[in-house]
């Protein structure tokens, strides 16, 4: 028995039992250690479960005739692809066009307009890329700032796994686009080495974050700040000039554009007169002009409690997640607090405080622009947490972290703001009216609707051919190529009108009498609506189809028409002055070659000077 002991204690290759168990031992701690630091093995995590919190049921909700902004983008970047311009109407410098310029590449690589489903499909596929791809870039952000890996990862997972993020995340919007380029700005410009390559690069990335929205501009100070106290150290007063000096080549092609165009100054102030040469005898619109507007758009004012801001405080952002929205605005100040006395956390504090400051400032907010201060929420709570938790006993902090995530999803789960992202599918609606609509109606139709079916109308597919005479009701109501040349101010000319929710009360804003006319003498053919869901959440969402019943030729005067239009506007309302300038489709939609030859071929069409009729950019 002892010989049988002896023998199996000992390795065939001479090494006893002992040695081995310690030898397996050793490999184990080191496995765990290799875990345990390795910020890889977490961010690969967090990007695994990003991708499917964020994937699952995207393309139901929210719905994509929630949001006209949308439907607005998916329009342009069609326009790109199909027309060579960047807007199907008249651009009217409302955004800089770096954003959907990049979508429409991303959808010429990845097939077309229609690879995905719709065309605001596609575009929510890339805004999953996108979302995937910044989850690395915030734990490094974090990082980099003084955070430990728990407080990077509990950052990455609150901006992956809150409901408010979750919902405005999905949407094809201009912010998310800005938001990569923004924080891959501040992950090179906190590079550790202090290289300059990339100092320059991040100067790049910040021009492209503001020329895709131009809200980048607010977190400029922070960027200024971290240049003149860390990257000044490395490579003196020559950082500060390799990162403006190519920011500024980036941003200065907006203002460029406009001046090839003839479009920079505003109407009797062309450009072309300072240099002798004929002034623009088209529409009149100018980047100057387009910065003015946005710039005095009311929303309430700064010391208003009332204002647009504090509105979508109690009623839109603190329903869907109050731990975040009111945990990470006491996580900046605090850190800002703590910042006058180590300067190392002001900029956290900072970078959460200027979104903060943009939002409250008293202008004009819509709901999604809460997407500019999320990832800083995050940054900023995740920094508190993480450092309340290093006080924990060793190996503690680490389950004491996977215990918050769990507690927040339960919160979430118990408040009804996580389930709906999952379960309600609110498109129903308009997936069903676009399919019905492609089967049954007459092609060549003068249609009235919002953007977010325009791009599907007009694009072949989705069941049905192209619908070349759709038009956006924005553009009925203040375009004057639209209201007067295609619809000759007289509502006889509308065929339809698709009608969604809160419609009515655009056309009456905009004083569009076209459209409001129409529709008085509309009968209703169809109407599609959703399942109800939670509509605290959610507005239920309906569309209905309209035909505009006309009268005989010779039953009334075009006039009669005309003062029965200019009487019920002036009876509803007269609201806004002139809001936007543009124009119709130029033309009728090319599709010679593959999508990506396309959208190659309309860049080198997009600084050509435009006809001096109403078809020009």
């Amino acid at each position: 028995m002892d010989s049988l002991l002896d023998r199996s204690s000992h390795h065939p290759y001479g090494r006893s039992k002992s040695e081995l168990i310690l030898q397996y031992r050793e490999r184990l701690n080191g496995l765990l250690r290799w875990l345990a630091v390795g910020d890889r093995k977490v961010i690969l995590v967090l990007m695994v479960a990003g991708f499917f919190a964020q994937s699952v049921n995207m393309l139901d909700y929210p719905s994509f005739t929630f949001k006209d902004d949308e439907g607005i983008y998916a329009g342009q970047a069609w326009a790109v692809l199909h027309l060579g311009r960047l807007t199907p109407y008249t651009y009217f410098y409302d955004h800089a066009p770096a954003g959907w310029l990049l979508s429409a590449a991303w959808m010429a690589l990845t097939g077309g307009m229609q690879t995905f489903g719709g065309a605001i499909d596609s575009g929510r596929v890339f805004m999953l890329a996108l979302h995937i791809a910044m989850i690395p870039l915030l734990f490094r952000l974090t990082r980099q700032l003084g955070g430990n890996a728990i407080s990077a990862g509990l950052a990455a997972a609150l901006f992956s796994l809150s409901p408010l993020a979750i919902f405005y995340q999905r949407m094809f919007l201009l912010d998310n686009i800005m938001l990569f380029w923004l924080l891959m700005s501040l992950c090179l410009l906190l590079d550790e080495k202090g290289r300059l390559s990339h100092v320059i690069l991040s100067g790049v990335t910040f021009g492209l974050a503001f020329v895709t929205k131009e809200t980048a501009i607010f977190s400029l100070p922070v960027m200024v700040l971290i240049l003149w106290r860390q990257r000044r150290a490395h490579q003196g007063i020559f950082a500060i000039y390799s990162w403006i000096i190519p920011m500024v080549m980036v941003v200065s092609w907006y203002p460029f554009y406009a001046i090839l165009k003839g479009e920079l100054l505003g109407a009797g102030q062309s450009f072309n007169l300072l240099f002798g040469g004929n002034s623009s005898t088209g529409p009149a619109v100018s980047l100057v002009d387009a910065l003015k507007w946005q710039s005095t758009r009311g929303g309430g004012g700064i010391f208003n409690l009332d204002n647009l801001f504090w509105q979508l405080v109690r009623k839109e952002w603190f329903p869907r997640d109050p731990f975040l929205l009111a945990g990470g605005a006491a996580a900046i100040l605090f850190n800002l607090v703590r910042g006058l006395f180590k300067r190392a956390w002001l900029t956290p504090g900072l970078l959460g405080l200027l979104p903060l400051i943009y939002l409250g400032r008293g202008g004009i907010v819509f709901d999604y622009y809460i997407l500019f201060l999320i990832p800083f929420l995050c940054l900023n709570l995740g920094l508190v947490l993480g450092q309340l938790l290093k006080y924990l006993p060793n190996r503690l902090p680490s389950g004491a972290a996977l215990i918050v995530c769990g507690g927040l999803l339960v919160l979430y789960a118990l408040t009804g703001s996580l389930a709906p992202l999952y379960t309600e599918h609110p498109d129903a609606a308009g997936r069903a009216a676009l399919s019905w609509i492609k089967q049954n109606v007459p092609s060549q139709s003068y249609i009235i609707t919002r953007d977010d079916l325009w791009t599907d109308l007009h694009e072949d597919g989705r069941g049905g051919p192209s619908f070349p005479n759709v038009h956006s009701h924005w553009k009925v109501a203040s375009d004057p190529a639209v209201r007067d040349t295609i619809f000759k101010d007289d509502w006889q000319n509308v065929d339809y009108l698709i009608m969604s929710p809160g419609l009515i009360e655009s056309f009456t804003t905009t004083n569009n009498k076209i459209a409001l006319a129409a529709l008085s003498h509309a009968t209703l053919i169809k109407r599609w609506t959703a399942l109800p869901g939670n509509i605290a959440l959610h507005p239920q969402q309906f569309i209905e189809l309209w035909k505009v019943n006309k009268p005989a030729k010779d039953s009334a005067p075009a006039q009669d028409s005309t003062r029965f239009a200019n009487n019920l506007s002036q009876q509803i309302t007269d609201i806004m002055a002139k809001a936007e300038q543009s124009l119709p489709v130029g033309g009728k939609k090319t599709e010679t070659g593959t999508p990506w030859n396309n959208f190659t071929r309309s860049l080198g069409n997009l600084i050509k000077p435009g006809p001096s009729t109403a078809g020009s950019n």
